[in-house]
């Protein structure tokens, strides 16, 4: 598709370019309603296209509208394959890094705050209700300093005071970024792309030549001992059936 809007919007470019050479309208004098003389500038001769060659000039709008569009969206496709993720993976990545940059500005950002005595160490832990006090509650000062520092950190990652994680939080050892296990590498995502695993079987066939020879007559000899085993275990219900039912006669015709 977007081959077929690039080839149209060229053919549209030429065809208006032609007509401009046609007519000279690149060495013609424009002449104004009030009889000015202007000069042939590139704003003049579109208009002069659109006003007579305004079938063209729509289709070539149109065609190359249409090709910028499909050369973004083919970018954007190119980018997940050699990324191997998907459009939502692709958006959920987008909000755990985002996640993470912003916790990560507000961890520094506190840290900030308590080398420069804004916020004293014990605050962090009173914040969780681990303060020593009667009734285990942060004081009065101790509320007005958490309070403006989660404010602080919030606005510092640009984020609402209610998602923030707590202070302790983000004074504990922030975990790295994941990683996508998925991602094989340029090569590997596009041989990934071009010939998904699922879709063949070489993996399995590589795996059942991979076996030893040896392996292969046990698991054949297991699996024949495993059949005369419910064989024999069959005769034995009959025949155990047929003596029960012998008896039972013999003891109708006593």
């Amino acid at each position: 598709h977007l081959a077929v809007f690039v080839y149209a919007a060229a053919a549209m470019g030429l065809f208006l370019w032609s007509r401009a050479e046609e007519k000279e309208l690149w060495r013609v004098t424009l002449v104004e309603e009030d009889g000015t003389l202007v000069e042939p500038t590139t704003g003049a001769i579109l208009q002069y296209l659109w006003f007579h060659e305004w079938g063209a000039m729509s289709a070539l709008t149109v065609t190359t509208g249409a090709a910028v569009l499909l050369a973004v969206l083919v970018t954007y496709h190119i980018f997940l394959v050699i990324s191997n993720m998907t459009t939502a993976e692709h958006s959920k990545w987008g909000h755990l890094r985002k996640r993470w940059k912003q916790e990560s500005r507000a961890a520094h950002h506190l840290v900030k705050l308590l080398r420069e005595g804004h916020l004293l160490p014990g605050d962090c832990h009173a914040a969780e209700g681990t303060a020593d006090s009667a009734e285990g509650k942060p004081s009065d000062a101790q509320a007005a300093r958490i309070e403006s520092a989660r404010a602080s950190c919030a606005a510092t990652a640009r984020v609402p005071v209610q998602d923030l994680p707590s202070l302790a939080a983000l004074l504990s050892p922030q975990q790295p970024l994941p990683t996508n296990s998925y991602n094989l590498g340029l090569m590997g995502n596009v041989r990934e792309v071009l010939f998904p695993r699922a879709s063949h079987r070489r993996a399995a066939l590589a795996a059942r030549r991979a076996l030893p020879a040896a392996a292969v007559e046990a698991a054949h000899a297991h699996g024949s001992a495993s059949s005369k085993s419910r064989v024999d275990s069959r005769g034995r219900d009959r025949d155990a059936k047929k003596s029960k039912q012998a008896a039972e006669a013999a003891g109708k015709c006593d």
